[in-house]
């Protein structure tokens, strides 16, 4: 998308919101605007506020309500997922007090490592990888070091951000997981397009992380340096142990509260007590809890989303039409509640309740990490 046209699409979206004739329509080109607000920022390094170009009050989209009334519907079991994930990296004793370290890669080479693992996922696969590229809708940037997908409710299409200055695995693995979310929104942009509300949804990074699983999985099966790909997945189920340990964290000491982007605060009278809870959890658990940033959304999606991710790994090395399943679920694509989910996913809560494919993985890990490679 050019900057020009960019800036010409806003201008009039800022018109359809100011004279939307009913709260629905000024909410939806609302979400709109908000959008391609965050494709400027992203493209241009600009920070246009949306409160100083609209008119009168705006009723956003209801991330924080819906997670705020799933939350209290789903604590007990946001406790239990999370603590039966924590005893299962503390039953293979999984070491997360280190920093990780990856190699640089040329670009060219990788890129053509990710267009075959596409292809072998199958056409449609490969058509929205493809499309993504040859639309250039893919873009290194120097904002940030994280990847972002932005998507464009009124044209249906993704855009994909990734940082420029890194050409390591890291690089590769974020726009794989980037494309789970291109993948996901082909499958639902209909659905969108229509409703514009983004609501609650424990499987919103599944399949984003699943699919950088089954990457790593595929770079093991062409023999891409395999201490990286060790490293890789310890970074990953790192990561994913973090998310649980911050949901264990927010679900069992009480002194705390989220504010409108649902980030952690905890209240100054509970700060000193909160500090030795926290000290207490880390030297029983042997674990690094790292609280402070604490997005408690993004912390439930990534914990939920990493655990089945792992599961539908496993079943997928067994069986690839476990492809076609997890499709099914988005291609209805609703606001469920985290209980509905659970029982609608196959194979899923049984494994959540036993972490046994969790362990067995972990531990395979391990055992790797400990091989010598050359």
């Amino acid at each position: 998308m050019e900057i020009k046209e960019l800036e010409e699409r806003i201008t009039k979206t800022i018109c359809r919101v100011n004279n939307a004739r009913s709260i629905s329509e000024k909410r939806r080109y609302y979400v709109i605007l908000n959008n391609l607000l965050e494709i400027k920022k992203r493209l241009t390094k600009s920070e246009s506020s949306i409160y100083d170009l609209i008119e009168g009050r705006v009723m956003k989209h209801g991330k924080f309500y819906y997670f705020q009334k799933e939350m209290q519907a789903n604590v007990q079991d946001m406790f239990d997922t999370s603590n039966s994930i924590v005893e299962t990296f503390k039953s293979v004793k999984w070491n997360n007090h280190m920093n990780i370290e990856f190699k640089d890669f040329g670009f060219d080479y990788l890129s053509e490592i990710i267009e075959e693992f596409f292809g072998l996922l199958g056409p449609k696969y490969y058509r929205i990888y493809q499309e993504l590229c040859e639309d250039n809708r893919l873009f290194r940037t120097e904002r940030g070091r994280d990847a972002y997908t932005v998507f464009d409710y009124e044209f249906l299409k993704s855009y994909v951000f990734v940082p420029a200055n890194n050409d390591s695995l890291l690089l590769w693995i974020s726009i794989v997981h980037e494309l789970g979310h291109v993948i996901v929104y082909e499958l639902t942009k209909y659905s969108r397009k229509i409703s514009s509300v983004s609501y609650y949804d424990i499987t919103a990074e599944m399949f984003s992380q699943f699919m950088e699983l089954i990457f790593l999985d595929h770079l093991r099966k062409v023999n891409f340096s395999p201490t990286e790909v060790q490293k890789m997945e310890e970074h990953f189920y790192s990561d994913f142990l973090l998310s649980a340990l911050q949901i264990r964290f927010v679900t069992t000491y009480p002194g705390i509260y989220l504010d409108d982007n649902c980030d952690l605060h905890i209240r100054e009278k509970d700060e000193e007590s909160a500090l030795e809870y926290l000290k207490r959890l880390e030297a029983h658990d042997n674990l690094n809890y790292y609280i402070y940033g604490t997005n408690v959304k993004k912390a439930s999606y990534y914990m939920y989303g990493g655990v089945m991710a792992d599961i539908f790994r496993h079943y997928f090395k067994e069986d690839r039409s476990i492809l076609s399943e997890i499709e099914k679920h988005f291609a209805d694509y609703e606001a469920y509640t985290s209980k509905e989910i659970l029982d609608r996913l196959p194979h899923v809560r049984e494994e959540i309740q036993s972490m046994s494919i969790l362990r067995h993985h972990l531990k395979e890990n391990i055992k790797l990490k400990h091989q010598s490679f050359d």
